[in-house]
């Protein structure tokens, strides 16, 4: 950040695990398209695993990047964790309303603060393309596990 503190940016674990789900009444996909699904996915199952980690990690950060080209969104800085004193040198980034500020807690940041953090995203993510590839290359999709399942109880 603009005074020197750190902000987190949690690397991602690689998912390796799918799962599609069905219901006979009508509150989900049919068994024939969870099976068309399935299929589809299992038979491109390299670009199928990339592309769903891949997803989640963007959905996690999507926010983010549209508050550096926003100005109606409201990004704040709080602590990590809650300490004595108010000396944190680590902060997350997070979407608070004016309604949820708790003002000794969550400061402002500045834009620069914005463009770096999404930077770091950009680092991030570019790190955990090269693991799942690296992954793919050592294991290949043996240890991926998809399966379906019936939604109704």
């Amino acid at each position: 950040m603009h005074d020197g503190r750190m902000v987190i940016i949690e690397k991602p674990n690689i998912e390796k695990d799918f799962c599609f789900g069905y219901s006979t009444c009508g509150q989900g996909s049919t068994y024939d398209e969870c099976m068309k699904t399935h299929s589809a996915a299992s038979a491109d199952l390299d670009n199928y695993f990339k592309e769903k980690n891949l997803e989640y990690f963007d959905k996690r950060y999507e926010d983010y990047i549209e508050a550096q080209s926003s100005e109606g969104r409201n990004l704040y800085a709080a602590p990590q964790y809650h300490s004595q004193s108010n000396s944190n040198p680590v902060r997350c980034l997070s979407f608070k309303y004016d309604d949820e500020l708790v003002p000794e807690y969550y400061e402002d940041v500045t834009s620069e603060d914005v463009n770096n953090f999404v930077l770091g995203i950009s680092f991030v993510r570019t790190k955990f393309v090269k693991s799942i590839d690296t992954y793919l290359k050592k294991y290949g999709t043996k240890k991926i596990r998809t399966w379906t399942y019936w939604v109704d109880e």
